[in-house]
């Protein structure tokens, strides 16, 4: 979990993960 109101972006190549 983190501290940030808005969750962490992963871009991998063209795609982007959301956690």
């Amino acid at each position: 979990m983190s501290d940030y109101p808005f969750p962490k972006r992963i871009y991998i190549g063209n795609l982007f993960y959301v956690v």
